[in-house]
């Protein structure tokens, strides 16, 4: 339902803002008052083309955005097929236009086009008045009046399963698109799958750990800086700097004095033990250190390899994906491709079989829509019939005609 209309230099209206409540509402005036006008605002809400002379004289453009509450989940189901999504169960309709000619639509906040607006409003709001009813002038909203009649909501479920099926259809035709080229082409593709596979199996990518190439490659090539900086680290804990005593060597005299203490306070134990740990800590510091240096060489053949292996690796970053498992599904993909085309025939029959079976099973389930649509046509039509007698219209006629089409589509195969 519209549950609120906002209007802002339009026609006459100057500022209008207008709350709806879920009773009857009823606008009064005397002629020539801004009913019409109201109608008209509303209209362009569903999608209505805005005319100049709508533009009031109180600024160069006009607004009108209509609020619309709805709880109908068959109804926003058929809104997402557009893109649009309720937010708390509202959709927000904006139009705006200037006396350029220059319109702005917008859909709870976004900017869309008038056709997307024309189609979501069908499920939004109906207008009648007269030689005017917006959705039975629609002749493509008559499946929809039908299927609103389906209590069971089986024809929904039918529908979301022939959704399926239809889009399983398209990716297997896809496929078959793909089968169709001559041996020219099938030639030049499987040469250029069998290039990019040998370029990729190159590498041996299952068995690269990328960061650790990377942190190896960069030691190796930092082995200069890094014997100095060791070699220094040494200096401190071993020999004496600039006739300063090494870190190993004040410690020690650091323990000896705290063992003499000992003698004195039994109570500087802990300290003592603590200080000695920190001793042997060093020293066991000092020979990993040690042996780190002495593990350090510069292996020109192995940083040329490994310099090799990230440059290559860089390369088919650039032409098969961002990272290792990219390039990998890739890998996969032109794999099967190549299967595919040294075995075409077997593989298009395969797709072609596959296609029979998703078309016989969408018939099957189009053919229970088209019973229950015709059963609530019957439906449908002695409950009009006698609500035309009601109105003392004893000779009328309505009949509802549901024809195959040839094609099927979402909705099913039946013209209404």
């Amino acid at each position: 339902m519209l549950s609120e209309l906002y209007i802002e230099n339009f026609a006459i209206i100057n500022k209008l803002n207008i709350n709806f409540s879920n009773n009857f509402n009823v606008l009064t005036g005397e002629t020539g008052s801004g009913k019409s006008i109201l109608i008209e605002a509303i209209e362009l809400l569903t999608g209505q083309r805005f005319k100049k002379d709508f533009i009031g004289k109180n600024g160069n453009r006009s607004i009108v955005e209509g609020t619309f509450y709805i709880e109908d989940k068959r109804k926003i189901e058929k809104l997402s097929e557009y893109g649009v999504y309720p937010e708390d169960n509202l959709v927000i309709i904006s139009r705006e236009s200037d006396k350029k000619g220059k319109s702005t639509n917008r859909i709870n906040g976004r900017i869309t086009t008038l056709s997307t607006i024309s189609n979501i409003t069908q499920y939004l709001i109906d207008i009648h008045g007269q030689n005017e009813n917006q959705s039975l002038l629609r002749k493509d909203n008559y499946i929809n009046l039908i299927d609103s009649y389906d209590k069971s909501q089986k024809i929904n479920d039918y529908l979301k399963d022939l959704k399926l099926i239809l889009d399983e259809r398209k990716i297997q035709e896809e496929n078959l698109k793909k089968l169709n080229i001559d041996e020219t082409e099938k030639d030049r593709e499987i040469d250029l799958i069998k290039f990019q596979l040998k370029e990729i199996e190159e590498l041996n990518l299952e068995e690269i750990n990328e960061e650790s190439l990377e942190t190896e490659f960069h030691k190796l090539n930092n082995i200069n800086d890094l014997k100095n900086e060791t070699s220094k680290l040494l200096s401190l804990f071993e020999n004496n700097v600039y006739d300063e005593p090494s870190i190993k060597e004040m410690l020690g005299k650091s323990v000896n004095i705290s063992e003499n203490m000992l003698q004195y306070d039994k109570n500087w134990e802990n300290i003592n033990n603590t200080l000695k740990s920190i001793y042997y800590d060093i020293d066991e510091l000092s020979h990993d250190i040690s042996s780190y240096s002495d593990g350090l060489f510069y292996d020109e053949e192995k940083l040329f390899n490994i310099n090799t292996i990230i440059e290559k690796l860089t390369d088919l970053k650039r032409k098969y994906g961002d990272n290792i498992p990219e390039i990998l599904k890739y890998k996969e993909k032109i794999s099967k491709r190549l299967i595919e085309l040294y075995d075409i025939e077997a593989y298009r029959n395969n797709i072609l079989l596959n296609i029979r079976k998703l078309d016989k099973d969408a018939f099957n389930i189009t053919k229970k829509i088209t019973d229950i649509r015709k059963e609530i046509s019957l439906h449908l039509e002695k409950e009009i019939l006698r609500n035309l007698k009601d109105l003392n219209m004893k000779n009328a006629e309505f009949k509802i005609s549901i024809k195959d089409i040839e094609k099927i589509n979402y909705r099913g195969k039946d013209k209404v």
